[in-house]
C-alpha cells in the first residue's frame, strides 16, 4: 500500500512537472511570437516527449502494467498546477524577462541592419565588377556595322588580342 501511495505521489509530481515545462513553452511564445507552423511543431515535439516520459514512468514504476490511478494522479497534478501556480508563474516570468527581450531585440535589430548594409555594399561591388567586364568584352573588339548587323573583321591593331587560328 505504501508503494502505491508513493507511486500516486510521483504521478502527481509528474503532472506538475509537465505543466511547468509547457508553461516554459508558453513564456517562450509570448517573448518571441511566431506562427502557427512553429507552434504546431513545438507542440508535436512536446507531446511526443510527454508520451515517452509517461511511458517510461508507467513502465518503470508500475512494473509494466497500466495503473489508471497513476494517470488520474498526473491529471490531478496538472489541474493543481494550473489552478495554483500557472497564472502567477506566467505573469512573473514574462514581466521579469520583458527587459531582456527588449535588450535582445535591440541587439538583433542592430546586427540585422549591419548585415543588410554589408550585403548591399557587397552587391554594389559585385555589380560594378560585372559592369567593368562588360565594357572590356567583345563589344570593343568587334564593332557592328550600322546596316546589316554583321560583325566586322578585327582591325590590325586589335588582331594581336585575338587568338590566332592554327590553320593560317
Amino acid at each position: 500500500m505504501v508503494s502505491e501511495n508513493l507511486f500516486l505521489l510521483h504521478a502527481v509530481g509528474l503532472g506538475f512537472f509537465l505543466s511547468f515545462l509547457y508553461d516554459c513553452f508558453r513564456i517562450f511564445r509570448r517573448l518571441i511570437p511566431h506562427g502557427l507552423f512553429w507552434i504546431s511543431l513545438e507542440d508535436s515535439f512536446f507531446w511526443l516527449g510527454v508520451a515517452i516520459v509517461g511511458f517510461r514512468f508507467l513502465h518503470g514504476e508500475g512494473n509494466g502494467t497500466l495503473r489508471w490511478f497513476a494517470v488520474l494522479g498526473a491529471a490531478v497534478g496538472i489541474f493543481l498546477y494550473g489552478r495554483l501556480i500557472s497564472a502567477l508563474y506566467l505573469k512573473l516570468a514574462v514581466k521579469l524577462l520583458a527587459p531582456i527581450k527588449v535588450f535582445l531585440k535591440r541587439i538583433l535589430t542592430g546586427i540585422w541592419k549591419l548585415l543588410k548594409m554589408l550585403g548591399k555594399g557587397v552587391m554594389r561591388h559585385v555589380r560594378s565588377i560585372f559592369k567593368r567586364k562588360e565594357h572590356k568584352g567583345a563589344s570593343r573588339i568587334f564593332k557592328q556595322k550600322k546596316s546589316g548587323g554583321e560583325q566586322a573583321e578585327p582591325s590590325e591593331a586589335q588582331e594581336g588580342i585575338l587568338p590566332k587560328e592554327a590553320g593560317k
